[in-house]
């Protein structure tokens, strides 16, 4: 595990989606498995075609109303922190000489850019 691992992200879903299989859902008020189900994982090992996620993410909202997304903290950082660096931006960094992945907040910056291309409010 560590920076460019997603393994705990992955687990995470993994243990979620087995949970929901046993849940109880309220489907006559439309809560159900698909609309509480994992929809995307986002990891470091993988890259992120965001243009292809969106399209894909926005299909399934038009289908069932939402999306559910897990994503690791050191999904994309090495794009976020490029494009932070290229504006300028110092971003704090460890006794080892990494960024602070903390700080880098892929999550945030994930949920940005599909927000737009997507055109969610939120």
């Amino acid at each position: 595990m560590g920076r460019h691992c997603g393994w705990l992200t992955v687990a995470t879903a993994e243990a979620y989606r087995k949970r929901l299989k046993k849940a109880d859902m309220l489907n006559e008020m439309g809560v159900t498995a698909i609309k509480r189900d994992v929809h995307a994982i986002y990891i470091p090992e993988m890259p992120i075609n965001l243009t292809g996620e969106a399209a894909r993410l926005k299909a399934i909202i038009d289908e069932i109303g939402n999306v559910n997304v897990f994503i690791s903290e050191g999904a994309a950082k090495d794009i976020i922190i490029a494009q932070k660096e290229a504006k300028g931006e110092k971003l704090p960094r460890d006794a080892f000489g990494h960024v602070k992945l903390d700080k880098v907040n892929a999550g945030q910056w994930i949920a940005d850019q599909l927000k737009k291309l997507i055109g969610a409010e939120k």
